[in-house]
């Protein structure tokens, strides 16, 4: 049969609570204050303080040799360096904020100039289209007007073909008229001289001649060449009637003929003024686009500068984050060094004692006996 293991002999209070202490060894902060500044320590140096620090804080304040004690003012300066190095940082933040202000009252005038300017460009190019949409609708109405006359010219120069026209036809009409009065058709001829007779009265009815007179023509040009007076004077009532159409074809041709020269004098002017009315519509539309393109550039500046605007809200808060991080640390770096400091005072020691001390007090009566 085996022999029995002999039962663990338990643990007192004291040292139960000695060991809970010890979890994180009590030159821990020292350690630590060593690692937030290795980023500025050489490697070397890091290591060397790392392996010196735990035998500086086993061994009591007055046990100290001056090695040691040499590595404790070392670890001071390195807490002093870490703190200056911290504060330089939070003085630069500082001074950033500050900067930042400045930059920001700075901008908000060029803000305020570039935002009025970019307003005041607006309302000119609004100006200019709303000008250079009146002038193009000027010109449009010069074309229209111009189209207008000169389909009145045309219409004016058709009148006057047509009463020309009128006017020889008339005067064909008539040609058989001293046919007529001189009684050159042949009698066996009578239907032709019959027909130029219809001519004849159709031409005095065309002058607006008298009934009485058409009928009385026709029945003196019916007669020979034995006319008697009274035919005689007939037809020269005829003969002046139908002159004095003629002449009124004439003077109606020619008053239509000036109709024609003030239609395209009043055409010529209408032309001009469209022309005109044209080039002030260009001159207003490249103003309009200079005024759209002053605009755009204005625009893109205000844009430019809502982008920095924007900016500055990022940058503030990063400012002010990084701030607080930073004093943050300067109060947990203060927490540290006091730590540290109680090491170098040998109170570390002090305390562990005093806690040991508390955790054997709360220790049942029973347990101390043991």
């Amino acid at each position: 049969m085996a022999p029995k293991r002999a039962a663990a002999t338990p643990a007192s209070p004291a040292k139960a609570a000695k060991a809970a202490r010890r979890t994180v060894e009590p030159w821990q902060p020292a350690l630590d204050l060593v690692s937030k500044a290795s980023c500025t320590l050489p490697k070397s140096c890091v290591s060397m303080m790392n392996a010196a620090i735990p035998h500086i804080f086993r061994v009591t304040k007055e046990e100290r040799h001056a090695y040691q004690n040499t590595v404790i003012a070392g670890l001071t300066n390195i807490g002093d360096d870490e703190e200056a190095r911290i504060r330089a940082t939070i003085v630069a933040v500082e001074a950033e904020v500050q900067s930042l202000g400045t930059e920001k009252d700075e901008f908000s005038g060029k803000y305020e100039a570039a935002k009025a300017e970019a307003e005041t460009k607006d309302q000119s190019k609004l100006a200019r289209e709303a000008e250079s949409t009146t002038k193009q609708e000027a010109a449009a109405a010069a074309g229209k007007a111009t189209t207008e006359q000169e389909a009145k010219v045309l219409e004016a120069e058709e009148a006057v073909k047509v009463a020309v026209a009128k006017k020889q036809s008339y005067e064909n009409e008539m040609a058989g008229w001293e046919a007529l009065t001189g009684c050159t058709f042949a009698k066996k001829d009578w239907r032709l001289r019959n027909k130029a007779i219809a001519v004849i009265v159709e031409c005095l009815k065309t002058a607006s001649a008298p009934q009485s007179l058409q009928a009385a023509v026709s029945e003196a040009l019916k007669s020979g060449p034995e006319r008697s007076e009274f035919a005689k004077l007939t037809l020269e009532h005829g003969e002046t009637a139908m002159k004095d159409h003629l002449t009124r074809s004439a003077a109606s041709i020619s008053e239509l003929e000036g109709a024609v020269a003030a239609q395209r004098r009043a055409a010529e002017s209408a032309e001009e003024a469209k022309k005109v009315a044209r080039e002030e519509a260009d001159a207003g539309m490249q103003v309009s686009i200079d005024a759209a393109n002053v605009w755009v550039e204005a625009a893109d500046r205000l844009n430019v500068l809502e982008k920095t605007k924007a900016g500055f809200a990022g940058r503030e808060d990063a400012l002010s984050i990084e701030l607080t991080y930073k004093k943050d640390e300067v109060e947990a770096l203060t927490a540290l060094r006091t730590k540290v400091q109680a090491l170098v005072d040998g109170l570390a020691e002090v305390e562990e004692e005093q806690a040991v001390g508390e955790a054997l007090a709360q220790t049942p009566t029973s347990a101390k006996k043991e």
